[in-house]
């Protein structure tokens, strides 16, 4: 499928009280995922350590088993020291899942901080949940891409879409941008997603980020899976207009996502050094002095 390249325009996108795009700072997305192991506790503790290190967004995922599990055999794998571990999807996502009643409460306190909140969400249900409690944007994972419906409705939302592009082909990534358009999508934004859990360097390819950005006219981000911090740092210098990364107590822990996240005790340096990477991208302003 061709599409016309957008000429160097890319529309930013209105998040919470943000902006997203070329222009404004690069915006951290602290991704909650399945460090909190399902205790909500722990994951109210994460978000607020990500707001007090400066994210911008506390993000979730929403785990509705009935609509979205139909086999309940299927296994999950995922890397830990080096070794595959592969586990129940259904014990996965009833251990480390929060009722939708928890995603508000994590909604809650982001509000009370001008933090933006958004979430995964993979069915219907989780769409009308997050516009019902005014989540400021909706996440669709890579999976779903193809998922036209799902598309529409989260379009249909109302809420900005952020759209992981996975192992998607260019014409899979440019068939969903122009689904949502259609369906009229309120923002969108695209989150390159490099394979593996976690991501090997080598198959990072962040000049997609600025070929994917042209063609399309959408903000770009990088939904780091790395296991450490290089990969955000590169991906500002590449020109990611957003981040994501997981956030836990410590990455060196077992379970899954852990591999992959920022410590607590690492995450206001990390989001520190990204906001100093990102000013660097500024032209300086034309002088009178002769360099």
């Amino acid at each position: 499928m061709n599409r016309t390249p957008s000429s160097g325009r890319v529309t930013s996108v209105k998040v919470g009280g943000h902006t997203v795009g070329p222009e404004a700072p690069c915006f951290f997305i602290a991704e909650l995922g399945v460090c909190h192991d399902g205790q909500v506790e722990l994951a109210l503790k994460l978000a607020q350590a990500a707001i007090e290190a400066g994210a911008h967004c506390v993000k979730t995922e929403t785990f509705n088993r009935a609509a979205i599990l139909a086999d309940p055999d299927i296994k999950m794998a995922y890397e830990e020291n080096g070794v595959q571990v592969e586990v129940s999807l259904a014990r996965h996502m009833e251990e480390c899942g929060l009722s939708l009643d928890e995603h508000a409460r994590v909604k809650e306190l982001c509000q009370r901080h001008g933090v933006a909140f958004m979430a995964t969400a993979h069915d219907f249900e989780s769409i009308d949940f997050l516009k019902d409690i005014k989540a400021s944007a909706i996440k669709i994972a890579s999976p779903d891409v193809v998922h036209i419906p799902l598309l529409e409705y989260a379009a249909a939302s109302g809420l900005p879409v952020f759209m992981d592009t996975g192992a998607c082909l260019k014409s899979e990534i440019v068939r969903a941008v122009e689904v949502l358009e259609a369906a009229g999508a309120s923002g969108i934004v695209i989150n390159h997603n490099p394979a593996g859990h976690p991501a090997p360097g080598a198959g990072h390819a962040l000049g997609s980020l600025a070929s994917l950005k042209a063609l399309l006219g959408r903000p770009m981000g990088l939904s780091c899976h790395y296991a450490g911090y290089e990969m955000l740092y590169a991906a500002v210098g590449a020109g990611a207009d957003a981040l994501e990364k997981p956030v836990s107590l410590d990455r060196f822990a077992s379970g899954p996502e852990r591999a992959y996240s920022i410590s607590l005790a690492d995450l206001q340096a990390v989001v520190s050094q990204v906001a100093e990477m990102d000013a660097a991208k500024i032209p300086l302003k034309p002088s009178t002095t002769n360099i």
